[in-house]
């Protein structure tokens, strides 16, 4: 699957501009954190939920020593999957079991809900989907991305109600696991920055199992540059932090907000966020950019 560059730009280029920047706001992450203090860690992992049902899935080749610890905790509770395509079928695998897509659509008697379609066309921005396609391709990440999105828009979307993704999934020095969520954005109007109904039940359940939640924002630095790109941003002569917080639901405020359509996955649909007050997250520490192709 998306062995050529053509297909697999085909692929990236029906998601929204502001979505393919935080693939490239993720991929500064890893270039510099966890790589760099060469610490365990994995990516790919998505949950799924259809009918008070959740899944959780990692698109990789092959498990590592952090997958294998994140299943062994989710499989008490969860249908856990490694999902990864041969050729241009995607297969399931399990300890028990190895099945192709139909095959894991039957025994799981999931039925298709949508159809595969592009984001909304406003919130595709042609020359900032393509900034992103070059950055992928000069870092060698593009087919990596348009797979993981192949599973995002063609299955997951297809098939489930809702679906969330897990940046990072990290090993702590004293071996507990900790869910890494990375964003590119500013605070709200009223001084808060949100996490949406989908992600904030995710980490319920994540901190019931013990596992420590972490959001990183790469702050665009105010409240009027809500539409700025990240390649903009990038390019401006100025100072450029990450901000950090550790996640605990109990500190959102109470009642959930709504955030206007194009801020959702596919720009089609309102949908529910969380505030967290903005003076959660600690300024830590300048971006570095020497790692990474431009």
């Amino acid at each position: 699957m998306f062995e050529h560059f053509e297909d697999a730009e085909k692929q990236i280029l029906q998601n929204k501009h502001t979505l393919l920047e935080g693939y490239v706001t993720e991929y500064l992450f890893e270039k510099q954190f966890p790589l760099a203090l060469h610490r365990n860690y994995t990516s790919g992992w998505w949950c799924a939920e259809i009918e008070n049902k959740r899944f959780f899935f990692v698109v990789s080749e092959s498990f590592n020593d952090v997958d294998q610890k994140m299943i062994q905790i989710l499989s008490k509770q969860f249908s856990v999957w490694r999902a990864y395509p041969t050729g241009n079928i995607w297969f399931f695998y399990s300890e028990e079991s190895t099945l192709s897509l139909p095959q894991f659509v039957s025994r799981h008697h999931l039925y298709k809900r949508a159809k595969p379609h592009p984001a909304a066309e406003l919130t595709r921005d042609l020359g900032r989907q393509m900034k992103c396609v070059n950055f992928f391709k000069s870092n060698n990440i593009l087919r990596k991305i348009a797979i993981e999105r192949n599973f995002a828009d063609s299955f997951l979307a297809v098939y489930f109600s809702a679906l969330m993704n897990m940046d990072y999934i990290m090993e702590k020095k004293n071996g507990d696991l900790c869910v890494i969520g990375v964003k590119f954005k500013n605070e709200t109007s009223n001084d808060t920055f949100g996490i949406n109904i989908g992600q904030f039940h995710l980490f319920e359940i994540l901190e019931k199992m013990q596992i420590e939640i972490q959001h990183w924002i790469l702050y665009k630095g105010s409240k009027n540059r809500k539409n700025i790109s990240v390649f903009d941003f990038l390019e401006q002569d100025t100072k450029k932090w990450w901000r950090f917080a550790i996640i605990h639901t109990a500190d959102a405020a109470k009642d959930p907000k709504i955030a206007p359509e194009d801020t959702s996955v596919n720009g089609f649909k309102k949908q529910g966020y969380y505030e967290f007050p903005s003076n959660m997250f600690k300024f830590i520490c300048p971006l570095k950019r020497e790692n990474s192709s431009y």
